[in-house]
């Protein structure tokens, strides 16, 4: 059985701009025990409705909001220029420049 553990996404930005690793384990009983962890997760995991994400608490909000900042000032400029950032950057070019990061 071949498993794969790891911190990568199976994206382009994980592979060409993250430093991500995985690991290739070729163990029946590995994987055995991959599934089962797995079926453990699922059991104690509970459904987010979309209702009760957009509800959700001020402080989580803050925390998300503040992480997102953080990571955007630590990024290098040639990593600013993904689309996914360009209506953000100058929010968050200027809470770096402004040193409130």
């Amino acid at each position: 059985m071949v498993n794969t553990v790891g911190t990568s996404n199976l994206d382009w930005w994980s592979i060409a701009r993250d430093n991500e690793v995985n690991e290739i384990v070729l163990s029946h009983s590995f994987g055995d025990e991959m599934n089962l962890t797995f079926r453990n997760d699922i059991e104690k995991s509970k459904q987010i409705e979309l209702d009760q994400w957009r509800h959700r608490p001020f402080g989580e909000r803050l925390d998300e909001t503040l992480a997102r900042t953080i990571d955007h000032c630590s990024d290098s400029d040639a990593e600013k220029e993904r689309p996914d950032n360009r209506d953000t950057d100058f929010v968050f070019d200027e809470f770096c420049n402004f040193g409130l990061v």
